[in-house]
């Protein structure tokens, strides 16, 4: 099974060599730091069919990079770090008209309207929000809508996380999986790629420093189904469910069978 609906993200590859090895049928968008903002048109005509996004523009800008961006107005837009930053920079830079999105993401709903209200083209979340597939699937009409599915798990299957058997659950949600906060090109476009593919057999915590410990194969198919609209209210409003804790014992137990029997 592959996630052919979703898009990625990762950063620029610092090196060269990694920048002309780029799948660009798995990565549809790049975030360019600002110190690369000169070879944009560069990264551009190599790959025509990816999105790049420049990231944390200078402010307030000087001529030449004004007209940098007005040449880019349509084609390329900015990220900033968050909302405040992005009222300051356009309150300073009123002929810039390129659009953007913010990379804090949204705990929310209010958080959600709050950014549409802005005008951003793209809106990230996380939280307990990222386990609240119906209260999100009306925003998906809206803007864009943007996750990475391990940036808030907290090292338990009781957290806010998406295995790659289940991203395809998220996809009339979802458009983009942004691992642009990794930091590593490796680890990014590994990431891709098993998201992408939809199937992962080893431990969970493989995939992030905060993924669970937990055997991905030893979790039943049902999982994903089963926290689709959990909203992680085990936690966040003390309703115990038991799935994760059964789910996470039912694995130990396999686990420790397995081991036994030396499989």
């Amino acid at each position: 099974m592959t996630n052919k609906k979703i898009t990625f993200c990762i950063n620029l590859p610092k090196k060269k060599k990694d920048r002309k090895n780029l799948d660009s049928h798995l990565v549809r968008e790049i975030i360019v730091p600002w110190r690369s903002r000169r070879k944009l048109p560069d990264f551009m005509a190599m790959y025509p069919k990816i999105r790049f996004t420049l990231d944390c523009p200078q402010n307030p800008l000087n001529e030449e990079d004004t007209k940098l961006l007005a040449d880019f107005a349509e084609t390329v837009p900015l990220r900033f770090d968050t909302p405040q930053k992005a009222e300051v920079f356009f309150k300073n830079n009123r002929k810039i008209t390129n659009k953007f999105y913010c990379a804090a993401p949204a705990i929310s709903i209010n958080d959600i309207e709050r950014y549409i209200s802005m005008g951003v083209i793209s809106v990230g979340v996380a939280g307990a929000l990222l386990l609240s597939h119906d209260d999100l699937l009306p925003f998906a009409s809206r803007v864009e809508l943007r996750c990475s599915p391990i940036l808030s798990a907290e090292d338990k299957l009781e957290s806010c996380f998406i295995r790659p058997e289940d991203i395809d659950l998220y996809e009339d949600v979802f458009k983009t999986i942004d691992f642009s906060h990794v930091n590593n090109t490796t680890i990014e476009k590994t990431l891709t790629k098993i998201y992408f593919n939809g199937e992962w057999f080893f431990d969970l915590e493989m995939l992030g420093p905060h993924m669970p410990r937990a055997n991905n194969c030893l979790i039943y198919n049902e999982f994903g189904c089963r926290r689709l609209n959990c909203k992680l209210a085990c936690v966040t409003e003390n309703k115990y469910c038991n799935l994760c804790s059964t789910v996470a014992a039912v694995a130990e137990k396999m686990k420790d069978i397995l081991e036994e029997k030396d499989v």
